[in-house]
């Protein structure tokens, strides 16, 4: 599936209503961390394999908040220190 086939996919019914399966079985928590956000929307289901998109099961997602998100991507940062930067 490329990008554009992902995008699609991400937008349709059978993947709105398992997304939201999966966030109700996570309790409003990042299933990594534990972490609860106080505000809703922030915690992000994640593909552990994309190899059954599509077709996946819920235990090929996960819901994570956006720094175990990133992290799961390869992506590390560090939250930017506003004080020393003067903003």
């Amino acid at each position: 599936m490329d990008q554009i086939d992902y995008k699609r996919y991400l937008r349709c019914k059978h993947w709105q209503e398992l997304r939201q399966q999966v966030l109700n079985r996570a309790g409003g928590r990042c299933e990594s961390c534990g972490y609860r956000p106080w505000r809703s929307g922030q915690l992000q289901v994640h593909h552990r394999s994309y190899e059954r998109v599509g077709h996946e099961d819920l235990n090929d997602l996960i819901v994570l908040c956006p720094r175990c998100h990133m992290r799961a991507h390869g992506i590390h940062r560090q939250r930017k220190n506003r004080d020393k930067e003067g903003g």
